[in-house]
C-alpha cells in the first residue's frame, strides 16, 4: 500500500510535510503514545499517535528522531478537538524528512489502523486488523495482567496454534494454550538463551497417554521469538507451536505484529509499576543510609514489609542480596527484578504489596547503587527478599535462577553477596544490607564467572583484602609472588602451584605430596627453591600467612 492512498476517503488524511514522499510503501501500522517507541518498530510502518507523549519543549524532536531512525514510512497525528498540529512537531518532521499527516478528528485511530491493515494484508478485517482492535479494547481492562492472558488467547485463536510467553527462567508469564511442563519450559528458555540468533526453535516434548515421562518429538518444534530484543536474561519470549522456518510470509508478518503488541503491553505493565518501584528503591536506599526518620515504619508497612510478630502471623524474615555484573551495559537491578519478579504481577490500588513478589506472596524491594569510591564497590543493586520459615529460600531461588540463565551470561561475571536473615525492623534490615554489600565486595574480587559469598564464607582476611585498593593489592601480590612466577615462566617448574598446595595442606609434607602425586623429596626440593626466591623460610607462620594472602589476591 502506498502512503498516497490514505489521502482519499475513507481516511482523507491531510499531508503537512514532504509531499514528495507520499509514494512510500507502508508495510505495517502501529498506534502508540510512548515517548520513544523505536524498539517496537521494524521499519516501514505508519505510526499513528494522539500526541499524549508531548509534555514539554523537546519532546517532539525526541519522538520524531526516534521513529525516523527506526525507519518508519510516515507519522500520522491527530487530536480530539481537531486543533492544528504543534509547530515543533512540523519542524521536527521536516528536519528528519519524515512525512507528517493530520488525522481528522472524526476519523478514529482504530478505523485508520483497520483500513491500513486490510489493504496491506489483502484480507478481511477479521485478520490482523481485528486483532489490533481487540488489543485496543483489552488495554483498557482494569487488570492488565489478566488482559495479557486474554490477548494470548485471542492470538492463539487467530493463528490457529497455542502461544505462550515465558521469561528467561522458563516461568510462564501468560499462556494461551495448554500449560507446558516445567522441564519443557526450562528447555525452551535455555534454547532461547543459547541460540545464535532469534527467532529460534526447540524440539517439542510430548507426554504419551498413561505415561508420566515426557519424550522429545523430533518431528515437532516450538518456535521462539524475542519480545524486547534486549538483554536475553531479562527478556520475554513468545513461544508458538510449529517451525517458523516453514511458515509463509503472511503468518510471519502476523507474528511480527503480535510481538509488537506484547512489547507494548510489557512496557505498559512496567509503567504501571513505576510508583511502587520508586517507593521501594527509596526505602532500600534510606535503610542502607541509616535514615531512620519519622514515618519510616509506616512506609515499610505500605510496601508490605513487617516483622510478623502477631500470634496468628507466620514468621517473616528478610534476606538482603547485593549483585554486581561486570558488563557496564547490564543493569544489576534488572537481574534482580528478573529473578525475583512474577512478570505478569503488577501493583494495584487494592494490593500494592503484591507488585513484585519474590517468591509466591513474598515482596522484594530493589534499589540500584552507583560506583562507590569510598567502599570500592562497583555499580550494584540490592534486594530485600522476604522469607517464611528458617530456610534460605531467596538464596536457593537466586542460585537456581542464575544456573538456569547461565547460557545467556556470555563472558559476563556476576558477583553476589548474601546476608543472613533479619527481622522486619529498620535496624536489622540496615545490618542485612551492609552485610550483603560487604559480602559482595569479596565476591567481585573472586575469579569465578559467578561468585556467591554468604556470611559464613567471609573469612576475616578475605573481607580485609577486599577493602584494600586494587593498586595496593596488586603491588603486594607482585612483590610476594613475582620471583616465583618469573622462575616458573623460565623453567616451567610449577612452584606457584606447589606453594598453594603446600599451604592448603597446612604445611603437611605427606598430604601435599599425595595431593600433587609427588615424591616427598621432590616436594622438599621445590619448597627449598621457593624459600630461596622469596628470601624467607616457609617454616615460619608469618611467611606462610603472607604468601597465602598473596595467593588469595590473584
Amino acid at each position: 500500500m502506498r502512503l498516497r492512498e490514505l489521502l482519499d476517503p475513507p481516511c482523507a488524511l491531510v499531508p503537512l510535510t514532504d509531499q514528495a514522499a507520499l509514494e512510500r510503501e507502508l508495510r505495517g501500522v502501529v498506534t502508540t503514545d510512548l515517548p520513544d517507541p523505536s524498539k517496537y518498530l521494524h521499519g516501514g510502518e505508519l505510526v499513528v499517535t494522539g500526541l499524549i507523549w508531548r509534555k514539554e519543549s523537546g519532546d517532539a524532536e525526541r519522538f520524531v528522531a526516534a521513529t525516523a531512525q527506526a525507519g518508519v514510512s510516515a507519522l500520522a497525528a491527530g487530536t480530539a478537538d481537531d486543533d492544528d498540529l504543534p509547530a515543533d512537531l512540523l519542524d521536527a518532521c521536516r528536519k528528519h524528512r519524515l512525512p507528517l499527516l493530520r488525522v481528522p478528528a472524526d476519523l478514529a485511530f482504530a478505523t485508520l489502523t483497520e483500513h491500513v491493515v486490510r489493504r496491506i494484508s489483502g484480507q478481511r478485517a477479521s485478520d490482523l486488523g481485528s486483532l489490533l482492535e481487540r488489543h485496543r479494547r483489552l488495554v483498557t481492562a482494569p487488570d492488565p495482567a489478566q488482559a495479557l492472558g486474554a490477548i494470548l488467547e485471542l492470538i492463539s485463536a487467530d493463528l490457529g496454534m497455542p502461544c505462550r510467553v515465558l521469561d528467561a527462567r522458563g516461568e510462564t508469564v501468560a499462556d494461551g494454550g495448554e500449560p507446558l511442563a516445567e522441564a519443557e519450559r526450562r528447555a525452551i528458555a535455555r534454547a532461547a538463551l543459547s541460540a545464535t540468533s532469534l527467532p529460534a526453535r526447540a524440539i517439542a516434548r510430548r507426554r504419551a497417554e498413561n505415561d508420566t515421562c515426557d519424550t522429545a518429538d523430533k518431528n515437532n518444534y516450538r518456535s521462539i521469538f524475542t519480545v524486547d530484543n534486549e538483554d536475553r536474561i531479562t527478556d520475554w519470549y513468545l513461544v508458538l507451536d510449529g517451525d517458523w522456518r516453514q511458515w509463509d510470509p503472511q503468518r510471519r508478518s502476523v507474528v511480527d505484529q503480535v510481538v509488537v503488541v506484547l512489547a507494548a503491553e510489557r512496557a505498559r505493565l512496567r509503567e504501571r509499576s513505576i510508583g511502587w518501584r520508586t517507593d521501594a528503591e527509596r526505602l532500600v536506599r534510606d535503610l542502607a543510609a541509616g535514615t531512620m526518620g519519622p514515618g519510616l515504619t509506616a512506609r515499610m508497612a505500605e510496601l508490605g514489609v513487617h516483622c510478623g510478630t502477631g500470634a496468628a502471623e507466620p514468621r517473616v524474615a528478610y534476606r538482603a542480596l547485593a549483585v554486581a555484573v561486570s558488563d557496564p551495559k547490564a543493569r544489576p537491578e534488572d537481574f534482580l527484578e528478573a529473578a525475583f519478579s512474577v512478570s505478569a504481577s503488577i501493583p494495584g490500588p487494592s494490593h500494592p504489596a503484591a507488585a513484585v513478589p519474590a517468591l509466591p506472596g513474598l515482596p522484594a524491594l530493589i534499589a540500584r547503587f552507583d560506583d562507590d569510591q569510598v567502599t570500592g564497590l562497583p555499580a550494584h543493586a540490592v534486594a530485600l527478599v522476604a522469607e517464611h520459615g528458617d530456610e534460605a529460600k531467596a538464596e536457593a531461588h537466586f542460585r537456581d535462577w542464575l544456573d538456569q540463565v547461565a547460557p545467556g551470561l556470555g563472558l559476563r561475571r556476576v558477583g553476589v553477596g548474601i546476608s543472613n536473615q533479619a527481622g522486619g525492623d529498620p535496624v536489622p534490615l540496615k545490618r542485612a544490607i551492609d552485610d550483603a554489600r560487604h559480602a559482595l565486595r569479596v565476591a567481585v574480587a573472586k575469579p569465578e564467572p559467578v561468585a556467591f559469598v554468604g556470611q559464613s564464607d567471609i573469612a576475616s582476611h578475605a573481607l580485609l583484602l577486599a577493602s584494600v585498593p586494587e593498586e595496593v593489592r596488586g603491588s603486594y601480590r607482585d612483590r610476594m609472588l613475582g620471583p616465583i612466577r618469573e622462575y616458573d615462566h623460565e623453567h616451567n617448574a610449577e612452584l606457584e602451584a606447589t606453594l598453594e598446595a603446600f599451604l592448603r595442606a597446612s604445611g603437611s609434607w605427606i598430604k601435599c605430596a599425595a595431593a600433587m602425586h609427588l615424591h616427598v623429596n621432590t616436594l622438599r626440593y621445590r619448597i627449598s627453591r621457593i624459600e630461596e626466591l622469596v628470601g624467607r623460610p616457609l617454616s615460619l607462620l608469618e611467611t606462610q600467612a603472607d604468601l597465602l594472602l598473596a595467593l588469595n589476591l590473584r
